[in-house]
């Protein structure tokens, strides 16, 4: 398995689209330092000194290069090659980029043996939530230590997954690569979990 670590792009980190404009760029910077404004009390008390400021840094470092066409263009440039990766930001936990020959193996290495009932709300349900990814989990006879030793992620996140309760606000594109991972090592469709899982739906650039 790779050991490269996914960062979110400059876009990710203002929440808005490779297509978005100038302006849109503007708006999105203003809102995301009010959200990370160290005097917030909304993080103030869950995040430290030297994590807010390394937040506000990366944001500013984002706005600097989107707000200018030329940065922008060598840094669009750069994405169409090879997506930017590195230690993850803001201090959350990073993720192994699972390989398409490793999906496969994943799959087929989880246990298939289910009860009808339960089998059949998988391939029924419209909403892979918390718990019931939790009940999966359990029924395959997958423990949390299995999942967090062959993905790597943390055994705390993988419960807050489960319980869709998060401890601070997780940024949404490291939170999908847990999803990804987490659903693959119990044999589900990584797209259907992403697509309805509740905590991702109507959602910004964070979690949580």
């Amino acid at each position: 398995m790779s050991s490269n670590e996914t960062t979110p792009t400059h876009y990710e980190l203002l929440g808005v689209s490779r297509k978005a404009s100038g302006v849109e760029v503007a708006s999105a910077y203003r809102a995301a330092k009010q959200a990370w404004d160290p005097q917030s009390l909304a993080v103030y008390s869950l995040y430290s000194h030297n994590e807010l400021s390394a937040i506000n840094h990366q944001l500013d470092e984002a706005y600097r290069t989107l707000s200018d066409p030329f940065l922008r263009a060598r840094y669009d440039a750069a994405l169409a090659g090879q997506e930017p990766t590195g230690p993850a930001a803001m201090g959350t936990p990073t993720l192994s980029e699972v390989s398409p020959g490793e999906e496969q193996m994943a799959q087929e290495e989880a246990p298939h043996e289910l009860d009808p009932a339960l089998l059949e709300e998988i391939e029924q349900t419209d909403c892979f939530d918390g718990p019931l990814l939790a009940r999966i989990r359990q029924a395959k006879g997958i423990s949390i230590e299995e999942i967090a030793d062959r993905t790597k992620i943390g055994r705390n996140h993988l419960r807050e997954i489960e319980a869709e309760q998060f401890s601070r606000p997780i940024a949404a594109v490291y939170l999908k690569g847990y999803l990804k991972q987490y659903a693959l090592v119990i044999g589900l469709d990584p797209d259907r979990v992403l697509s309805t899982y509740p905590s991702l739906q109507n959602h910004g650039n964070w979690v949580g």
